[in-house]
């Protein structure tokens, strides 16, 4: 009897033991590991470092670099050894679910010192550092990750999301190959063949494609479809009240900026953006909607050469646009100016147009709705235009290369450019929707 009792025991004791490692590889307990590694393992993370946070990833250094260690939880590096690192997503049966932690310097300045942008990669994902000349690691990069990969509610589907720091203002970066501005919390993700969403939790973010920029305010986000090498091929719609799955189980708590992540838009307050967007206004200051210094300023967006989308930008088909590591010096290339109500039109090298200057028409030029000859685009220079000095004026800066907007004056004279009213720009105002 007591033989029996004790090989009971040893049976029961044996079952306990393999049933604790069934519960350790389950989802739920896979997520809960790697967030704590992160949080136990990663907070000596230094600007431009990575954290190797939870299993399993690799990384490829960068030509040329000799020693380079991270293979394990708790390794860090600096972003400029990394070429790229490739994350793994979950595998219940293994205990697998990649993580890894940034601290980016973006484009802040050195007089933010130890401050960084917060770059939290999770699930099935990959980015490749494609930072020109004069920018930081990682400021540049290409970004792509799973679809609908989250095996249980505890878990996020792959992505990843990108915080800036408190006081910060905006902070610039590009995925590829569309420049980002925000000064907010944004989740990023990108299928190739399929789509590239960029949703705002809090705060706000402004997309910039083709120098148009979309605005997108927190709780909301814009979706682009994207060929199978990440290119955008249209203009986003829009912004749309996010769904309720992109905030299921978003690792925020690994971020250094504790934030509440703000609920998908209403009907009322999407309503509203839409009404800003279409009438070429940021969608900002008002109740429900981030406050105006989330944006960027409309001095900030003159500057950059963007300007507001208004409703016939979005959805809108886009010209082949380059990937910015593709051309790393692209020729200049003046843009020939819209004219609203101008039909599309083949244009032959040589024909002349009244009142645009020559250089604005090239063969490969492109106008909406016909490329020039069928050949390749070229560099699209969408920069405000200048008005050329008129006999009386003094000559334009030697640095100066905007292109010349058509004469405006009998004469010919040059005459300043028009700008948006100061009505276009709410001011900034406080609000309940930060």
């Amino acid at each position: 009897m007591v033989t029996h009792h004790v090989l009971w025991m040893f049976a029961s004791a044996m079952l306990s033991v393999g049933f604790s490692l069934a519960q350790a590889n389950t989802c739920p307990a896979i997520v809960e590991a790697a967030l704590n590694a992160v949080d136990e393992f990663c907070q000596e993370t230094g600007r431009n470092q990575a954290c190797y946070g939870n299993i399993a990833l690799v990384a490829t250094p960068r030509d040329g670099v000799s020693e380079f260690r991270f293979e394990q939880v708790g390794d860090i590096v600096n972003v400029s050894d990394i070429r790229s690192i490739q994350l793994e997503g979950m595998k219940e049966a293994e205990g697998i679910w990649g993580v890894a932690l940034m601290r980016l310097q973006a484009n802040l300045p050195d007089t933010f010192p130890g401050q960084g942008v917060t770059f939290l990669l999770f699930g099935d994902v990959s980015v490749e550092d494609v930072s020109q000349e004069g920018q930081n690691p990682m400021q540049a990069f290409i970004l792509k990750t799973g679809l609908g990969d989250a095996p249980c509610q505890e878990a996020p589907a792959s992505g990843l999301i990108v915080q800036t720091p408190e006081g910060a203002g905006q902070v610039a970066v590009t995925v590829n190959g569309v420049d980002i501005s925000m000064g907010s919390t944004v989740l990023f993700r990108s299928q190739p063949g399929k789509e590239f969403t960029v949703s705002t939790l809090e705060g706000a973010a402004v997309m910039v494609i083709d120098s148009v920029a979309y605005a997108v305010p927190e709780g909301s986000w814009l979706r682009t479809p994207v060929d199978e090498a990440l290119n955008v091929l249209q203009a986003p719609n829009l912004p749309a009240a996010y769904k309720s799955e992109v905030l299921s189980a978003l690792p925020v708590r690994a971020l250094d900026r504790q934030i509440e992540v703000r609920e998908p838009l209403n009907e009322a307050t999407l309503q509203l953006v839409h009404s800003k967007l279409k009438a070429g206004l940021m969608p900002c200051g008002e109740e429900g909607l981030p406050k105006c210094d989330r944006f960027p300023s409309p001095d900030d967006v003159m500057a950059q050469g963007w300007r507001l989308a208004i409703e016939q930008d979005f959805g809108r088909l886009l010209p082949p646009l380059p990937r910015v590591p593709e051309v790393p010096n692209p020729p200049f290339m003046p843009r020939m100016p819209e004219v609203p109500g101008l039909p599309s039109m083949t244009v032959t090298p040589g024909a002349s147009f009244p009142n645009v200057p020559d250089t604005s028409i090239m063969p490969g030029s492109f106008v909406p709705g016909k490329q020039f000859n069928d050949q390749p685009p070229a560099i699209i220079d969408n920069r405000p235009c200048i008005y050329p000095p008129g006999p009386n004026d003094p000559p334009l800066p030697a640095d100066e290369t905007r292109p010349f907007c058509p004469p405006s004056g009998p004469q010919g004279q040059a005459s300043p450019p028009p700008r948006p009213p100061a009505s276009n720009f709410a001011s900034p105002t406080p609000n309940n929707g930060d």
